[in-house]
């Protein structure tokens, strides 16, 4: 199910309110910069020495989080577990996919 298109108003910045909330989600995005990215299996969150450290293109020097690089057998692993949940999934309304 798409839902159409609908424009959000705009924050009014004039209200002391909307700038505090703008201000607290910067710091709680800020506060997550540089954290190391796990790859996810079954549920499971897999580490790796490898990693891509992706940056914020305007200010170079700020990392903005590194993930774990898979290997060929994570790529198997993870294969064979989307095979597996789909035995169940494939038989899903499209609605319930969706939801």
């Amino acid at each position: 199910m798409v839902l159409p298109f609908k424009h959000e108003p705009f924050t009014n910045f004039n209200e002391e309110t909307n700038r505090k909330d703008f201000r607290q989600a910067l710091k709680s995005v800020e506060e997550q910069l540089g954290k190391e990215i796990p790859l996810v299996i079954k549920g499971e969150k897999v580490y790796t020495d490898d990693k891509i450290t992706s940056v914020n293109p305007a200010k170079k020097d700020q990392v903005i989080g590194k993930a774990s690089m898979a290997t060929k057998k994570h790529v198997e692993q993870a294969m064979e577990a989307a095979e597996e949940a789909f035995k169940d999934w494939g038989n899903w309304s499209a609605e319930a996919r969706a939801r």
